[in-house]
């Protein structure tokens, strides 16, 4: 029998990511946010943020979610130091946020998105 790593992506997502597990979805969030924003049921949305024209940069979520209230929720997991990976939250988190609005919809209609970052490395470095 092997062990499963679960700080691999590819076993983060399936014991995450999946429908027959989104109560360990929702235990992870709810350990992690505050209590304004703990949830009580969550849809899997598409990992895949879709491009807006043909050069964009295609980005892939580890896990993004939504919960009963509209909140979005993008988690990842991340292994190995990335030199740029600081910039790479908040480009994720940017995308989350602005693709919940169509054409003609009003700002009040934007909801809450919150982006979990599991990092097994210290990244930020004092002193």
């Amino acid at each position: 029998m092997y062990k499963v790593n679960p700080r691999v992506d590819l076993a983060f997502k399936k014991i995450f990511g999946v429908e027959e597990n989104k109560d360990l979805l929702i235990s992870l969030i709810n350990s992690i946010v505050s209590s304004e924003d703990q949830i009580k049921e969550v849809i899997l949305l598409n990992p895949y943020n879709p491009k807006n024209f043909l050069n964009d940069k295609l980005s892939v979520l580890d896990i993004k979610a939504k919960g009963e209230t509209g909140k979005m929720f993008n988690i990842e997991i991340q292994v190995t130091d990335e030199a740029d990976y600081d910039k790479r939250p908040l480009y994720y988190w940017a995308k989350m946020y602005t693709q919940q609005l169509k054409e003609g919809a009003n700002y009040s209609e934007l909801n809450k998105a919150i982006g979990i970052h599991i990092l097994f490395y210290k990244h930020y470095k004092y002193g």
